[in-house]
């Protein structure tokens, strides 16, 4: 069945809600920490694979105003979580997690409000 064509409000949700699934993930982890913890490693790699795709189908009008965001990086890695799974370096998921999300998270919300969006 294929899937529903979602909004690019919906996207940017997506995005938030996993930037905001990976922070719980993470809590108070240390690098040490994360990669002995399988669990979490995977669920972020996932989260991060999710965000790629939907950053992949935003605007490019929402993409031109924040050109301090990366977002053919963003796009790229997606490929590389999907298709590199077993050459993925946990040092690389975890400069994403702990340099990259808090900008793109304020950048989200601020999309998401001018399209007449909550988040908290």
């Amino acid at each position: 069945m294929p899937s529903e064509k979602r909004s690019p409000l919906q996207r940017i949700e997506d995005i938030l809600e996993n930037i905001d699934r990976i922070r719980r993930f993470v809590g108070d982890y240390d690098f040490d920490s994360f990669v002995q913890d399988t669990r979490t490693l995977y669920a972020v790699t996932r989260a991060l694979e999710i965000i790629s795709e939907a950053s992949r189908h935003l605007p490019h009008d929402i993409k031109a105003r924040s050109s301090n965001i990366d977002w053919r990086g963003i796009a790229a890695v997606g490929n590389v979580y999907r298709h590199g799974y077993d050459t993925v370096e946990s040092t690389l998921i975890w400069d994403v997690v702990t340099r990259d999300l808090d900008t793109l998270r304020i950048v989200m919300i601020a999309e998401l409000r001018a399209l007449g969006g909550e988040w908290n």
